[in-house]
């Protein structure tokens, strides 16, 4: 059993971490609608590889995270609005792409937060293990199904500017419904003081 000391210290390093998660997260959307609303005015290989980092980690990492704090909000109320509206708009995200866009922006995010496409198979190779022919058909199926879609494309350009394309109005339509939620919230507030 804790002690009342560990359990206060225990309650208090939950209560920073959720914060902290909470600021994390914010500030990770934030990107995601400044990326999304810069390269709509111009294409940029730069915001290009940001964008693959955010979008991915969002509509998986940060999908899970919000429907988590969706679970937790007991009170039907303009915060749980406002997760219940983020939670559909990423999974919106989410569902416009096929399961090999999703794979190839998977990828496209491997691409660019590691210096070398290859890091994790020198991973493999260094702690000597081999790998299974299970492990080499999907590498090489993937590798046959992103030269498709790339070609299908017509470039690897092409290819951002076609995702980039599908994501825009949903995720313009989405911080406008997020901002008109936080709005409504403000409002409410000031009528109760």
């Amino acid at each position: 059993m804790f002690s009342k000391s560990e359990y206060n210290k225990y309650k208090l390093d939950f209560i920073i971490k959720t914060f902290v998660h909470l600021e994390q997260f914010a500030q990770w959307l934030r990107k995601f609608f400044y990326l999304n609303h810069e390269l709509s005015l111009e294409y940029d290989t730069i915001y290009q590889e940001s964008f693959y980092v955010t979008f991915h980690e969002l509509i998986t990492v940060g999908l899970d995270y919000s429907k988590k704090v969706l679970s937790q909000l007991t009170v039907e109320d303009e915060k749980k609005q406002w997760y219940k509206n983020l939670v559909e708009g990423l999974e919106k995200l989410k569902g416009t792409f096929s399961e090999i866009e999703l794979q190839y922006i998977k990828y496209k995010r491997h691409n660019s937060s590691h210096i070398f496409q290859n890091d994790y198979e020198h991973k493999v190779f260094e702690k000597g293990e081999n790998l299974t022919p299970q492990r080499e058909n999907k590498i090489d199926q993937n590798e046959k199904d992103f030269t498709n879609l790339i070609r299908k494309h017509g470039g690897d350009k092409k290819f951002d500017l076609y995702m980039h394309h599908k994501i825009f109005p949903i995720a313009s339509d989405l911080y406008d419904q997020l901002q008109a939620n936080k709005n409504q919230n403000k409002r409410q507030y000031k009528n109760k003081l």
